[in-house]
């Protein structure tokens, strides 16, 4: 074995003369400067006032660089990074003399340095070179703007996580957004050349992909947003690229993406397009790129479906059959645009328009032609019987084919088919074949990666990142509201496990058994416990397997499982073990609400198993002894926390529909029905239905609920119906909320009998669309107000002076008044801005946003609003750790309305900054007993 002496002769030996020759020509260069010691920096620094020494300097660093090049084994020598401290300090020292015939060649030297010397070396160097390139991005010489933004562009493309803050930081200081941002208008204006605004435009799409709070300013400025519409105009393929990666770091940004979308007329159509295959590839690659970030949310997704939904779907089906083409020609990156065309085809995780779309443009065909290689050529005939299906399905999946986008495949498909109507017999005219096709491809891998994950010690599972979402697809399809694909799916899953079906039950209960208890969870035990409770649910639902599942205590499982999770003793994320899903983790502001499913995807998996059980196993009809024996571990405690979730708005929608059958009913909003009722109506059916739909639950006894379903059905009451019918939720359909917002205002004042007023006219020239008193106010309806505050109800049936007043003073601003009247109307309240526009706000605008929150806090106290008071808390909090300059402001509020739970928590927040706050004199203006609390908190931190 060498010794590290042998190995520094070996790289000696190796360095050819002419390297030689020119690291000492570099050496005697810089020897013609002076060195002097930087206190600062703590580094010896070269500096040189001659011209043509600097010159010398440059081109004798040049040609060492240029000696270096395509050389990685040369690179890393020690003499190259004894000699880096030099290089860069004459590089650096030249630049900031700016020295207008020379900063062109030294420009061009630090392009060389950054692109030929490994990144490792530089990176202690990192933060001089952004200090001294940032300076000169506003250089009115276009030949020394250009390389030091690509000099920069590779700098930040390639920074360590350690260096981001500070070099971040750095480009703060010296503006250099707002630089680029001056230099891109300036190209605009067509005074500039194509390769400037190119550089310029692509440092500027780095620089806000790496620092997120950058991206606020540059989409809030008109200008420079009008001008970039107007240069996409031009048919320059590096424009349009370098536009399009500018655009996909701005859309980044949740609200930036939403305002890019709101330009309905030009920007939609110009990302559809540029996903179109008459482009170049690399703009149908950053196309992709752009429309993933803009559609990342439902809303921004429905709005462009609208817009040019034909259009879209075409050019994502397009970029999925890519990978189709010869490798020979066009090269491997044909697999990246259809891995880019499969992650932005999951837009289909959301109902839509799109689906008909994507059915009527053959994705059937599409996903089986990536599932098995050539599989169009055996699809010459129309029918073929099982076997054959299944033989042809078995020997595709063997051969592996696309295997690293079959988890994309599985979601796309999954979706499709629990968000496709009850009759997709239209839409996929003639493509039977291919469904059955799919079905058997999800069914086989479902049952091989259940006999995989039911062996308790089973660790060398190969592609166990796939068997998740192939075995989600299948839950899905036998939950499809198609009829014929999930009855097809569950008569396929019977034949596939008509041998080993019990036995791989049995283990999975087994397992699942056996994972419930843990103590800890690894991620591999996460994985295991999630796809073997989707394994019972599938199977649960069918009848062959119900009595095994009753015998084997399959009931006991699951609510153990549940507990635990409503105990918060299992917490498992789908993310954690779906890395297909990894994207945009640089992303800000995101608005959208959580997935349907909720974050534990346990939870909702559990729920969904023990409401399968009890639909299909119908114990409560066959057995109720034997039910009452199965649940005893249904506690009241555990029904009642049931309850709570359903009521909750914290939960998500499927969890909450997952949670109790008695389920709320969407008000229509912006409507007024008339419902004419016939004299033989039930009277007690009649009574629960309003109270169904005032309260958003009923309790029924089995006769009346007969009657009630009856009822519910005539006046087109859906989600009633389809509880009292037994029939599932659909998948996706939000949970009905209690919402009558459309009752305030001049829709509903003509049943109003009361007036809420704020405490002062704080708005000048207010007025009110109802009455003509200028003093803001709110005409309200009593039976609304005393339904969600017991308070007003005792205040309104006193019998006192104020419950025959029609107007009440609250003693609230007018922005909390509009906040109670929504939670009233809604039982929601409105939050404060939040993300990048939060962000950017100063103290002024964000406690003029905190403050209603406050006042609501003290209302809530007062008038006995336990929700409100708590959601008005978690605001407060939320805002206060975000900024703790708030406090100040927050703390003599507080005090004033004696809410000393937050003045206790604003003291303690301040505490850390008590010397500076009380040198700066800002505590002068506070009460004495005030700033002792301060200065207790600040004792009590120390």
């Amino acid at each position: 074995m060498k010794s590290g002496r042998d190995k520094e002769k070996e790289n000696d030996r190796y360095i050819s003369s002419h390297m030689q020759n020119l690291h000492r020509r570099l050496l005697h260069a810089l020897n013609l400067g002076t060195r002097h010691f930087d206190e600062k920096t703590n580094r010896w620094r070269w500096q040189c006032a001659n011209i043509e020494v600097q010159k010398n300097v440059l081109r004798s660093i040049g040609a060492f660089l240029d000696s270096l090049s395509g050389d990685a084994r040369a690179a890393r020598h020690a003499v190259v990074k004894e000699s880096l401290p030099d290089i860069l300090g004459a590089l650096l020292w030249i630049l900031q003399c700016k020295n207008e015939v020379l900063l062109s060649m030294a420009s061009n030297v630090a392009v060389k340095l950054v692109s030929v010397l490994p990144n490792p070396l530089l990176q202690s160097h990192m933060l001089d070179l952004v200090y001294c390139l940032s300076s000169l991005l506003s250089s009115h010489q276009v030949e020394v703007a250009i390389p030091c933004a690509t000099t920069l562009n590779f700098v930040i493309s390639n920074l360590s996580a350690t260096n981001e803050k500070d070099v971040m930081e750095a480009l703060k200081e010296t503006e250099a957004s707002l630089r680029i941002v001056g230099n891109i208008k300036d190209f605009a204006e067509g005074v500039k050349k194509i390769e400037y605004f190119e550089e310029m435009t692509l440092l500027l799409s780095t620089i806000l992909w790496r620092w997120p709070p950058s991206r606020f300013s540059v989409c809030n400025d008109v200008i420079l947003m009008k001008g970039l519409a107007n240069i996409h105009t031009k048919t320059d393929s590096s424009i349009k690229l370098a536009l399009l990666k500018l655009y996909t770091s701005i859309a980044l940004c949740d609200s930036a993406a939403r305002r890019l979308i709101e330009d309905e007329e030009i920007f939609p159509q110009m990302f559809v397009q540029a996903m179109g295959k008459s482009n170049p590839h690399a703009i149908r690659i950053e196309g992709f790129r752009l429309a993933q970030c803009l559609l990342r949310s439902q809303d921004n997704c429905l709005k462009v479906v609208g817009l040019c939904g034909d259009a879209l779907v075409e050019a994502i089906i397009c970029g999925m059959t890519e990978t189709r083409l010869t490798s020979k020609k066009f090269g491997n990156n044909h697999g990246s645009l259809s891995v880019e065309a499969c992650q932005l085809a999951l837009i289909t995780r959301w109902a839509g328009d799109h689906h008909t779309n994507f059915w009527k443009q053959g994705i059937d065909r599409v996903l089986l032609s990536l599932l098995i290689e050539n599989i169009e050529d055996q699809l010459f005939e129309p029918v073929l019987a099982l076997e054959k299906q299944i033989y042809m399905a078995k020997e595709g999946l063997k051969a592996n084919y696309h295997l690293g986008r079959r988890s994309y495949l599985w979601d796309i498909l999954g979706w499709l088919t629990i968000h496709c109507g009850e009759n997709l017999y239209p839409y996929t005219r003639g493509s039977e074949l291919c469904i059955k096709l799919l079905i058997t491809c999800a069914c086989l891998s479902f049952v091989d990666t259940l006999e995989k994950w039911c062996r308790i010690c089973q660790k060398d599972i190969d592609d166990h990142f796939q068997s998740e979402p192939v075995s989600r697809t299948v839950l899905m399809m036998i939950h499809s509201p198609c009829n014929s694909i999930s009855s097809h799916t569950k008569f396929l899953l019977s034949d596939v496990l008509k041998v080993k079906g019990m036995p791989c039950l049995k283990s999975l209960l087994h397992t699942l058994d056996y994972t419930s208890s843990l103590e800890s969870y690894g991620s591999f035990d996460k994985l295991q416990l999630v796809i073997n409770l989707i394994g019972f649910t599938c199977l649960s639902s069918l009848p062959q397997y119900r009595r095994c599942i009753i015998e084997s205590k399959g009931i006991k499982v699951i609510v153990l499982l549940l507990k635990r999770c409503l105990n918060n003793d299992i917490h498992i994320e789908r993310q954690s073990f779906t890395p297909h899903l990894h994207t945009h983790e640089r992303s800000c502001c995101c608005f959208d609400k959580e997935d349907w499913e909720g974050s534990n995807i346990l939870l909702f998996y559990s729920l969904l198993a023990l409401t399968e059980i009890l639909h299909q196993c119908d114990l409560l009809q066959e057995n109720p002894q034997q039910f009452s024996g199965e649940v005893t571990n249904i506690t009241p405690q555990f029904v009642s926390k049931l309850q709570e979730i359903y009521k909750s708005n914290s939960f998500s929608h499927g969890v909450r529909w997952k949670s109790s059958k008695e389920i709320a009913d969407e008000f229509v909003r912006g409507t007024v029905r008339e419902v004419r009722l016939s004299s033989h109506v039930d009277y007690e059916a009649l009574v629960l239905l309003l109270e169904y739909v005032y309260s958003g639950c009923l309790h029924a006894s089995e006769e009346t609920a007969k009657k009630l379903k009856i009822l519910a059905k005539r006046c087109s009451l859906q989600p009633l119906f389809q509880m009292l019918d037994r029939q599932r939720p659909k998948w996706g359909l939000p949970f009905p909320n209690f919402n009558l917002t459309s009752a305030f205002g001049l829709a509903g004042s003509c049943f109003s009998d009361i007036i809420l007023g704020a405490k002062s006219n704080e708005l000048v020239g207010w007025t009110c669309d109802i009455c003509s008193d200028t003093v803001p106010h709110m005409h309200v309806h009593k039976v609304i107000l005393q339904s969600g505050c017991d308070y007003l109800q005792g205040l309104f049936r006193s019998g006192m002076q104020e419950s025959h007043s029609q107007v009440i003073k609250v003693d609230i601003s007018w922005q909390a008044l509009i906040k109670l009247v929504q939670w009233f109307y809604s039982d929601e309240l409105p939050g404060p801005p939040s993300g990048c526009l939060w962000d950017n706000m100063d103290d002024q605008e964000k406690l003029f946003n905190l403050q209603p929150y406050v006042e609501l806090y003290w209302l809530a106290e007062f008038w006995i609003l336990e929700n409100i008071q708590k959601a008005c808390f978690n605001v407060i909090m939320s805002c206060l750790d975000s900024s703790w300059r708030l406090s100040i402001r927050i703390i003599k509020m507080a005090y004033n309305l004696s809410l000393w739970k937050l003045v206790d928590i604003a003291a303690n927040l301040m505490a850390p900054s008590y010397r500076q706050l009380r040198d700066s004199g800002e505590l002068e203006e506070f009460d004495d007993a005030l700033v002792d609390l301060i200065y207790s908190a600040s004792i009590q931190l120390n």
